[in-house]
């Protein structure tokens, strides 16, 4: 009971000197605002800062994968290319040796698209497989690069056409 007996002492003082005591109950108020202010300030300060550098590096990265979408569509058309050129030999009834030579470079012409398509799933930072930390299970081919997937899509769509 300590509290009401203080109360009771100073009482008279406080009533005696009331702008002292309420200013500087308003002044302690205010530094505590001000304290907690600058200390939110400061921590926000940091984590923005640590925000735009993550936003940074993740516009270097879509740089990065925007140059290697150009090569893999490049390699896309290559392969496009001598898919015409092999289908063109099959029409005419070209020679064995002259189709096994096209479907050779076809074979390679595949592996460098893949190996453009991965490249471009490396630089966004996208791992084969991805759909499962994603939560995006509807997926045709989950396992194939994009480029790849397109690809597929437009032969299957150009196949169902010419049936």
């Amino acid at each position: 009971m300590e509290a009401p007996d203080f109360l009771a002492k100073e009482w008279p003082v406080i009533t005696g000197a009331p702008y002292h005591f309420f200013g500087g109950i308003i002044t302690i108020t205010v530094l505590i605002v001000v304290i907690i202010w600058f200390l939110f300030n400061w921590v926000y300060r940091h984590r923005f800062a640590a925000k735009d550098d993550q936003l940074a590096a993740r516009e270097e990265r879509l740089a990065q994968a925007k140059e290697k979408q150009q090569e893999a569509e490049q390699k896309s058309k290559d392969l496009q290319s001598v898919i015409e050129k092999l289908t063109a030999q099959l029409k005419a009834k070209a020679s064995i040796e002259d189709i096994t030579v096209t479907a050779s470079s076809a074979k390679t012409k595949v592996g460098e698209l893949v190996d453009a398509s991965n490249a471009v799933s490396s630089a966004i930072g996208i791992a084969i497989g991805a759909s499962s930390a994603t939560g995006i299970t509807d997926m045709s081919f989950p396992n194939t690069p994009l480029v790849l997937r397109e690809e597929a899509a437009r032969i299957k769509a150009e196949k169902e056409r010419l049936e």
